[in-house]
């Protein structure tokens, strides 16, 4: 019997199990039920990633040849022309010759072309702008990116296909779990992120283990909220603080005053879990503070920003 033929009422069959049998791609064709199309795509995605160092490698060595850096952008290109979904299955696609250097070949060449034509319009794009406001006059810079060169690891290989869940805000240090969403890419939480505990209970399947790259150097988003009394210059002291401290990039500051309460948000750019903790320490010591204690979530209050 084959696995593509359908089962009647009152069919009884045998199913012969092996350690040595895999999933294949075909499997997600026969299945109907979303819950087993979603073990065989996890089984076939972990599958894949045994190949994926392989792949890179040889994909890193062809662009090499080429001149060519393994940019994202780059990854796409070649994804694209190969009719490819995702980074992992290019890579092992590549490691089992399923596509041949050859097809790789082509897609380099192609954006080589690409990257000849866009150079003299990259010349203006790069050239770095401020904007003025209509009705203050100040001077408003464009916002600062997040640095994120690898910085994670998923599975046992370090990536890049990640972004912060805006839910939880994690940042190097604290302990995370990743969700990986349908385009094989990875939204890490915080563990205990009321978010991720839903994810856990209902997505367990889509559930990686991750964790912070030793070697990866990444600056990301994080805040924290203060209640004290007001004062003159309290804004300008609670700004040094932050500021005096090394590998710390204030984004916003967002603090009122009511009677002689006074409260706000900061929102800054740290490199670990411990310039978080440094920066609560010394805005407790700040004579005026009562209380400071981390944003749990930022999204919103980036508005303000």
């Amino acid at each position: 019997m084959s696995l593509t033929e359908k089962l009647k009422s009152g069919d009884q069959i045998e199913i012969i199990t092996s350690d040595n049998q895999l999933p294949s791609d075909e499997w997600q064709e026969y299945v109907i039920t979303p819950r087993a199309k979603n073990h065989i795509k996890k089984a076939l995605r972990e599958q894949h990633k045994e190949y994926q160092n392989e792949g890179r490698a040889i994909l890193e060595k062809l662009f090499g040849e080429y001149d060519l850096e393994l940019t994202q952008k780059n990854l796409n290109h070649i994804k694209l022309t190969q009719n490819i979904n995702s980074d992992i299955d290019l890579f092992y696609y590549l490691a089992t010759g399923e596509i041949t250097v050859n097809d790789i070949k082509r897609s380099c060449t192609d954006i080589q072309k690409k990257t000849k034509y866009d150079k003299p319009l990259m010349r203006y794009l790069h050239i770095p702008f401020k904007r003025r406001h209509h009705d203050t006059g100040k001077t408003e810079k464009k916002d600062k990116k997040e640095i994120k060169p690898h910085g994670m690891v998923i599975g046992d290989v370090e990536d890049n296909r990640w972004s912060a869940a805006t839910c939880c805000n994690p940042v190097p240090g604290d302990e995370v779990i990743g969700y990986i969403k349908n385009n094989d890419h990875v939204e890490i939480h915080r563990i205990n992120c009321p978010t991720a505990i839903q994810l856990m209970s209902k997505f367990a399947d889509k559930i990686t283990t991750v964790k912070w790259s030793a070697t990866g150097s990444v600056m990301l988003l994080t805040g924290i909220k203060i209640e004290g009394n007001d004062k003159r210059g309290l804004v300008d002291d609670i700004i040094r603080t932050i500021s005096e401290q090394q590998n710390i990039n204030i984004r916003a500051v967002n603090i009122s005053a009511k009677e002689d309460l006074v409260e706000g948000e900061i929102l800054f750019y740290v490199k670990s879990i411990q310039d978080l903790r440094e920066v609560r320490t010394k805005l407790l010591r700040l004579k005026n503070i009562q209380k400071a204690y981390r944003v749990e979530t930022i999204k919103d209050l980036t508005k303000h920003s």
